[in-house]
């Protein structure tokens, strides 16, 4: 039916209460009228239901949970003024808020200011939590639902999605019209879950602040890996930029309030924006057994921790030992007990028993670059193990301790003196062990060359089976080698790109 001919049905069914003087906007579910309250002498906004809508509500159930609704009384709350049926048409009347919608905000702007956000989020975060001690739950928190005054947010349709849902026990999910909004709705309200709580408003709020703050709501729902690393791990490039340019605190509540499980995010609305505003020097109290670790910790990093590389000559050595008063004899003849041995690592039956593998990139790694790093390893190598450490700038990653005792991993990223550092080694002594057993290993490292050689013919069973137990080592050696190699090409270019935009700032 025309929409002229709809207008002038309703101004006919609501003459002598509102005068209908022009449309200015339209929902997903109700067409929103300027309208002249006649008994009040005031402009008000008048929403209709859609007619498909009200079809298959039920008037009197709706207009019931209206008037729940309407007790709500908020600074932040647009109230409600009226609500009625006049013919078929269904409708509520709101106050007419002098300002913008947030929508037309983002619209026109793309983006919103930090503070900004955070006095916006702080409003609308006042009234859902409001709402909720009331037992009311908004259900379609989205920027359109967010009005714009006086320096102030307004939330808009308290309780209508509910009110709707409840009048149609079920029928709507059957017509194919939404209740709430693709892109801010919940995992469970898009489930058509029945137990939609408060919950499902922290997290349409949080897809609003995500919007705010890049311009577009989250465009999936978020992994485990990420609620565990506390970052948008798979976030578009730009949105990636976006939040490394922002405290970490704002981008750890977001992601917890985007959990797909309800018992994940934060207890309220409230609770979200303290998350947000959380303040990075928030200080962790320790026990004495965990400080203890703590520094048995760094000691051992500053242990392994290696000193810029700088070649001293014997006399730059013993000005050294001079500034803590080493007499320079003492120098002299520790100097010639030492010996310089060519770094290499350790063969096993003529195979390396491990790689060892280093890099140095220019620039320092930030260490909001380390939850990346991890996924990284886990994802190229497949395999269980642990962090050894954090502490000191110094990012360590291991297998050791993890239930596999064939070879031992270990990789660190050392960012020190305006470079890092990334090393990768592993340990494969117990793999080769495991292998040929340890008197076959002892046997085998003895007598290899001649195995090789021939030794088969004296011994041919023995023999056969080193000879192929070496091949297959070696095969596998060169195989893991390879994966490594990939893992420390993947963290150099990580690093290498990170720290340049580091550098940059």
């Amino acid at each position: 039916m025309p929409m002229s001919i709809q207008i002038d049905r309703l101004k006919l069914a609501l003459a002598g209460l509102y005068g209908i003087e022009e449309e200015i906007g339209v929902g997903g579910m109700a067409t929103v009228f300027l309208a002249h309250d006649q008994k009040h002498d005031r402009s008000v906004a008048l929403k209709v239901m859609h007619p498909e809508l009200s079809a298959v509500l039920g008037p009197e159930r709706f207009l019931r949970e209206i008037q729940i609704v309407a007790k709500l009384n908020h600074p932040h709350i647009l109230a409600l003024y009226d609500s009625g049926q006049a013919e078929d048409f269904l409708y509520y009347v709101m106050p007419l808020v002098k300002g913008e919608s947030l929508r037309a905000l983002l619209n026109r702007a793309g983006t919103v200011p930090l503070q900004e956000m955070l006095s916006i989020a702080t409003d609308v975060a006042d009234a859902l939590s409001y709402a909720h001690r009331e037992g009311v739950v908004h259900r379609d928190v989205k920027p359109e639902n967010v009005l714009l005054s006086e320096g102030h947010a307004l939330v808009a349709d308290f309780g209508i999605a509910k009110a709707v849902t409840s009048a149609t026990d079920g029928v709507l999910t059957r017509t194919g019209i939404p209740l709430g909004t693709p892109g801010y709705m919940s995992p469970e309200q898009a489930a058509a879950g029945s137990d939609i709580d408060a919950r499902t408003d922290i997290y349409s709020l949080a897809c609003v602040v995500y919007e705010m703050l890049t311009g577009s709501a989250p465009s999936r729902w978020i992994t485990e890996g990420e609620l565990r690393a506390g970052r948008f791990l798979k976030a578009p490039p730009g949105h990636r930029e976006r939040f490394s340019e922002l405290p970490h605190s704002v981008e750890g509540a977001l992601v917890r309030a985007l959990a797909i499980d309800p018992d994940e995010r934060c207890s309220t609305p409230d609770d979200l924006v303290r998350a947000l505003t959380e303040t990075e020097e928030k200080k962790c109290r320790y026990e004495q057994s965990e400080a203890d670790e703590i520094i048995r910790r760094a000691a051992s990093l500053e242990a392994q921790e290696e000193t810029p590389a700088q070649n001293y000559s014997l006399t730059g050595v013993k000005e050294l030992a001079a500034e803590v008063d080493i007499p320079t004899r003492h120098v002299r003849a520790a100097a010639d007990e030492i010996d310089h041995p060519v770094p290499r690592v350790p063969r096993l039956l003529g195979i390396p028993a491990g790689t060892s593998l280093t890099r140095r990139v220019n620039g320092e790694v930030p260490e909001s670059e380390y939850p990346i790093l991890l996924e990284m390893i886990q994802e190229t190598l497949g395999e269980a193990g642990r962090i050894e450490a954090t502490l000191g700038k110094t990012f360590a990653w291991s297998t050791e301790g993890t239930g596999d005792k064939t070879q031992v991993t270990r990789i660190q990223v050392n960012p020190r003196g305006g470079s890092t550092k990334i090393t990768i080694g592993e340990d494969r002594t117990g793999l080769i062990a495991v292998t040929f057993g340890v008197g076959s290993v002892v046997v085998a490292a003895l007598a290899i060359p001649a195995f090789e050689s021939g030794m088969t013919e004296l011994f041919p069973g023995i023999g056969v089976l080193v000879v192929a137990g070496i091949a297959f080592i070696r095969k596998q050696f060169v195989s893991r080698r390879t994966l490594l190699t990939n893992l420390m090409d993947r963290l150099t270019l990580h690093v290498r790109g990170t720290a340049k935009r580091g550098e940059g700032k």
